[in-house]
């Protein structure tokens, strides 16, 4: 599919919406898009293993679990202190 068959796909997906939920969510993802170039490849800490974490890939993780906190799908500091117990 050409590029401006997927944007036109996207814009009539978006117009036929009658559900504020499904545009919130999208709208959450789009604000997670950085397109700050820098922000690609800058490194603001590495994983345990050694791995870098980029800036723009943590800003969309964030934005992802924001987007789970109204589902419940999250966990509490007390579930997290439990489940760190058995490590």
């Amino acid at each position: 599919m050409s590029l401006e068959k997927q944007k036109l796909a996207i814009i009539e997906w978006v117009m036929a919406q009658k559900d504020s939920e499904n545009l919130q969510q999208v709208q959450g993802l789009l604000s997670g898009i950085d397109y700050d170039e820098e922000s690609k490849t800058k490194v603001i800490g590495y994983h345990p293993n050694g791995t870098e974490v980029i800036k723009s890939q943590f800003a969309t993780c964030i934005v992802m679990s924001e987007n789970n906190i109204p589902n419940g799908e999250f966990m509490t500091f007390e579930e997290l202190e439990k489940e760190t117990e058995n490590w």
